[in-house]
């Protein structure tokens, strides 16, 4: 059963050195999906839980968000919620800390006319109707609760976490919502008007059939993201006795990857992701800033990618 406890914060906004993002916010610390590969185990160290990655999450109390101060620092800037924390565990149907978030925020981005004195932006030098960019990440359906308030934000985009398609694995591996849950929550934030993504990440070497989540996402989504699986030492040890035990005819596999850094697996994938792009006709690229837009077909961006 995992442990909830409320944490106050000075702030639920941090800076971000995550590409494409210059803002984070994380609701809660801890995560009750307990991923095998979360790379956000390391978070742990800045709770006061010693019990296992999953077994606890702290809910984040913080002063609410000041649209005469956060405005002007967040015009134009891009703000990822959920970097190193679900921000849909199924904790976040009582304590409701992502909806409280998604409603500050969605004040901020509301017309100059909110502020008391418009002339602020002016004098800090920013056209009044500058505003930011809003990306979630998650792996619940719990998101498409809050599509009242997210259809209201200017530029949004919703992204579900999704690195296979066969529920077996999936339960080895997380204990998030189903697959079949995420596919059709994905479709319906994409009916609804939304800008969306499926982020096809962690890969895991010799398990994630990229083309089968491709193609099941691919008609739903504006974005495919891919990327690789990083065993932080955090993780390290967990992901690599799950390999052993469970599946250990990848133990070589991931030898040459983890611990002779041998790159071929990423340099092969790069090269059948540019056949998928191709034979689908699909925007392909390695980086957020290679984008092209299409409302019709889904870019491919493989962070995966070698150098």
């Amino acid at each position: 059963m995992t442990q909830t406890s409320v944490k106050s914060v000075k702030s639920i906004l941090s800076r971000s050195q995550l590409p494409g993002s210059d803002w984070a916010a994380n609701p809660y610390l801890g995560c009750s999906h307990a991923c095998l590969y979360c790379y956000a185990r390391f978070m742990q160290r800045f709770s006061e839980h010693s019990g296992p990655w999953g077994s606890f999450i702290e809910v984040k109390d913080w002063p609410e968000l000041d649209p005469i101060k956060e405005r002007p620092r967040l015009a134009g800037k891009s703000i990822l919620i959920g970097s190193v924390t679900d921000p849909y565990l199924p904790e976040e149907a009582e304590f409701k800390r992502t909806r409280t978030l998604l409603q500050q925020l969605l004040a901020l981005s509301q017309p100059t006319g909110l502020l008391s004195n418009a002339g602020l932006l002016q004098n800090e030098g920013l056209l009044p109707d500058e505003g930011f960019s809003l990306t979630l990440i998650t792996k619940s359906d719990l998101i498409t609760r809050d599509l009242d308030l997210l259809k209201q934000f200017p530029q949004v985009r919703v992204v579900f976490s999704i690195n296979t398609v066969d529920e077996a694995l999936k339960a080895q591996l997380d204990a998030a919502p189903s697959i079949a849950r995420r596919l059709s929550a994905l479709k319906t934030c994409h009916d609804a008007g939304l800008k969306t993504a499926c982020f096809i990440a962690p890969i895991m070497p010799g398990l994630t059939d990229v083309a089968a989540v491709i193609h099941a996402v691919r008609p739903y989504c504006h974005e495919i993201w891919l990327d690789s699986l990083n065993l932080h030492p955090s993780c390290k040890e967990p992901v690599l006795r799950y390999i052993a035990s469970q599946q250990p005819h990848l133990k070589p596999l991931y030898h040459a990857i983890y611990e002779a850094h041998d790159l071929n697996f990423w340099r092969e994938l790069d090269r059948y992701l540019r056949q998928i792009a191709v034979a689908c006709n699909l925007p392909y690229c390695t980086d957020f800033a290679e984008i092209k837009p299409s409302e019709a077909k889904p870019a491919l961006v493989n962070f995966s990618a070698p150098s």
